[in-house]
């Protein structure tokens, strides 16, 4: 028969710590592991909740930002608005103070040998004006040729002439101008 070692102090291998931690808690009172228990739950309920709250600020925060972003981009937006209303006034001033001249040569064209009809402006970024008259071909010659040299920046792009039957030695005249404003006059 063999006989077996005996195990003392200086010959046994020391004990893993977490077989000490349970060995001692297994001598514990039962309230002791209970209480142990309870606190590993709440630790463990605890830590998702602790992720959901730190979530839910990092949302509001976010909200937050992106709240006052949107009202300083409104700001800015007003702005903008509140300039372009500015600049289409100005235009518009600059515009009428351009277009002026030429409406006053019209109407002062009028006479026995010629009917200015109809004298009208239109369009937003190219400018044209739609005139129809009546009279006399001398006359109308006379006109088309002081309006061509007095405002260069008029350039004619559709002339029509036709007799009116009606009116012996009369003309129908329709015209379309396209205004060309100078590059020191743009806005």
């Amino acid at each position: 028969m063999t006989k077996l070692p005996t195990l003392n102090a200086a010959t046994t291998p020391a004990m893993p710590r977490w077989k000490s931690t349970l060995t001692a808690l297994a001598q514990k009172p039962m309230w002791h592991k209970m209480l142990l228990g309870v606190g590993l739950v709440l630790l463990m309920i605890s830590l998702p909740l602790w992720q959901v709250l730190q979530t839910y600020q990092v949302n509001a925060q976010i909200q937050h930002t992106l709240q006052k972003t949107h009202q300083a981009l409104q700001f800015q937006q007003r702005k903008v608005l509140i300039i372009q209303k500015k600049m289409n006034e100005f235009q518009s001033l600059t515009f009428s103070h351009e277009l002026s001249p030429i409406s006053q040569f019209i109407e002062r064209a009028n006479s026995a040998q010629l009917r200015i009809l109809e004298s009208q402006w239109q369009g937003d970024n190219t400018t044209w004006l739609k005139l129809n008259a009546t009279g006399k071909f001398i006359a109308m010659k006379d006109f088309l040729q002081a309006l061509s040299r007095q405002y260069p920046q008029l350039r004619l792009i559709r002339l029509s002439i036709a007799p009116i039957e009606s009116q012996p030695n009369t003309l129908a005249l329709q015209t379309l101008w396209q205004l060309n404003r100078s590059p020191h006059k743009r806005i």
